[in-house]
């Protein structure tokens, strides 16, 4: 399971970003990605970030 966060402070912007096993709710991985504004390119930047390290750790977990 991912599960995400997006807090704005001021004219920035956070995503925080968890994977959960949901078997037994182990937390696998977590990672905060910062962009100065939400736009397409940062929120592109933003999930390919995350797919890739996703994919790392699912690939580690199995």
């Amino acid at each position: 399971m991912l599960i995400g966060q997006l807090k704005a402070d001021g004219d920035g912007l956070r995503v925080i970003a968890h994977l959960i096993r949901v078997a037994d709710m182990k937390h696998l991985w977590a990672q905060t990605f910062d962009d100065g504004r939400f736009s397409l390119e940062g929120q592109t930047r933003t999930a390919e970030a995350i797919a890739h390290a996703v994919t790392g750790s699912l690939s580690a977990a199995q």
